[in-house]
């Protein structure tokens, strides 16, 4: 073999490598990076839901029972998972009827009011709001706020009850789908300073130990926002009536350490 016939055979080799190294690295480059790891674009994309909002509306008057009810609810439209759509709607409605039907409940069931109440009307009125947060695909929360006055109460009560859902599925989304370990410590932890700080003079270190320790239910009233994690805390729940409901934001900065990697917080951790 001559020089310049293995001077070819190198160069053909050579050649072959090049093309080799070109096709794994431009040709297959849209799903592998240049460490051989899948790159972002190889996993498939989660189709964004943008569902339309209706709000439906319920009035119920009770004249023998002096009973004025008016309940404003969301109803969703355009999901592509028609299943999932009926799922959620279904769900919100009947929180809503499940909350009037216990207002009526407790209004009657001591029988008839008398005395100089007697011809007093009791009251309620739920009215609501959605929550769709841009950085997260398909988490929708739905506040509905009951705002009630008792015929001869001293003053009206309010409560928020917060719904969350995964649009694609139609599944009602809990804590533990956001998150993993011992998150509720991790809450708690981070929400009872912020609570005595804003409190002020009215703090109550009792109703903020009982009312934000690491119980579930103590953090089941949450909407998913774009800037951070809010938690709805009810009138009487951490601190006197005169100070009303109080809502807490963490940023979710605060919360890298016990976020599910595989939930819907996810995007957060990067």
């Amino acid at each position: 073999m001559t020089s310049s016939t293995f001077t070819k055979i190198l160069i053909g080799i050579f050649i072959l490598i090049l093309g080799a190294i070109f096709y794994v690295l431009f040709l297959e480059g849209s799903n592998y990076n240049f460490l051989g790891s899948p790159s972002s674009t190889s996993t498939a994309s989660v189709t964004a839901e943008h569902p339309s909002i209706t709000m439906q509306t319920i009035t119920d008057t009770d004249p023998i029972n002096h009973l004025d009810i008016t309940a404003t609810y969301p109803q969703l439209s355009g999901l592509s998972n028609t299943v999932a759509e009926t799922n959620i709607n279904t769900d919100i409605e009947a929180n809503v009827n499940s909350m009037i039907s216990a207002f009526k409940t407790n209004e009657t069931g001591n029988g008839p009011v008398s005395g100089p109440f007697v011809d007093a009307t009791s009251t309620l009125e739920i009215t609501a709001s959605t929550t769709l947060p841009a950085t997260i695909a398909n988490v929708i929360s739905v506040r509905l706020d009951q705002d009630a006055m008792s015929a001869g109460a001293a003053h009206p009560t309010s409560q928020a009850t917060v719904l969350h859902y995964n649009l694609s599925t139609g599944v009602a989304l809990t804590l533990d789908d956001l998150f993993v370990g011992d998150y509720l410590d991790t809450l708690a932890s981070t929400t009872v300073p912020i609570l005595t700080k804003s409190l002020g003079s009215y703090a109550d270190q009792d109703m903020i130990s009982s009312g934000a320790s690491a119980l579930a239910t103590n953090y089941q009233n949450f909407i998913v926002e774009d800037n951070g994690f809010l938690i709805v805390f009810n009138q009487y729940q951490v601190a006197p009536y005169v100070v009303g409901e109080q809502d807490v934001l963490i940023p979710y900065v605060s919360l890298t350490t016990v976020i599910n990697p595989s939930g819907p917080l996810a995007p957060f951790l990067h």
